[in-house]
């Protein structure tokens, strides 16, 4: 079966469960912390509210608490038999935000070294370029441009060629899904609560290479910190 060029790629992406420096409050970043006991939970609980997804593959981010999330709710979809066990591919391109001087660093610790201004700003709005590269960040445009490299080339594998009724999961950052929400969907640039093991959908359009955020989605929250 030959795919439409007007079709677009159905995509469910992800946050990954919860880590320690989450529960922490603390900043990841680049930083590979792994999934904690809730965050295993987080993941098949994920597992669950994707059962019936027919998935392709499944992109993920290179570091370890979005890989796991990937094993682990696709673990519980072979002992429960929801659909066949597709790949994860790993991407280091699906990473979090790189953010400089802040990783490893809690909200106290930055007020602490930075000031309240930063801190402050931290819980309410996304930060300039300018703010960003002070901190030796990475930009939101050479965020923007990594992630949607990955999915656009992904997006023209022979498994969504062949059967344009599969879906591409996405197992990535709440920085990430921050600005693809930001991005895909319009949303005005402030912060807003992005927990562990949240699930959002998009469609792609490989033809136009632009992605947008389907809003009557049902979504999966479990209670968790959001950092």
């Amino acid at each position: 079966m030959s795919l439409k060029p007007e079709s677009p790629l159905e995509i469910f992406a992800f946050r990954h469960g919860q880590t320690d420096w989450n529960k922490e409050g603390r900043i990841q970043g680049h930083l590979d912390v792994p999934l904690n006991a809730q965050g295993h939970e987080e993941a098949a609980r994920l597992g669950l509210a994707l059962r019936r997804i027919p998935f392709g593959v499944i992109l993920s981010s290179d570091l370890s608490r979005a890989v796991r999330t990937s094993e682990i709710l696709l673990a519980r979809a072979e002992a429960e038999r929801w659909h066949p066990i597709v790949p994860i591919l790993r991407d280091e391109r699906l990473r979090e935000v790189h953010l400089g001087a802040l990783q490893g660093l809690t909200h106290a610790e930055i007020h602490e070294k930075f000031g309240a201004e930063l801190s402050g700003k931290l819980g309410r709005k996304i930060l300039s370029d300018e703010e960003l590269r002070d901190l030796g960040s990475e930009s939101i445009d050479a965020l923007l441009a990594r992630v949607m490299g990955a999915i656009h080339e992904t997006s023209l594998r022979a498994e969504f060629k062949s059967d344009p009724t599969l879906a591409l999961g996405l197992s990535t950052h709440g920085g990430v899904l921050r600005r693809l929400l930001h991005w895909a969907g319009g949303i005005e640039q402030i912060r807003f609560p992005i927990p562990n093991a949240v699930l959002f959908r998009f469609h792609y359009s490989r033809q136009n290479r632009t992605l947008r955020f389907v809003p009557e989605t049902t979504y999966l929250t479990i209670n968790s910190t959001d950092r």
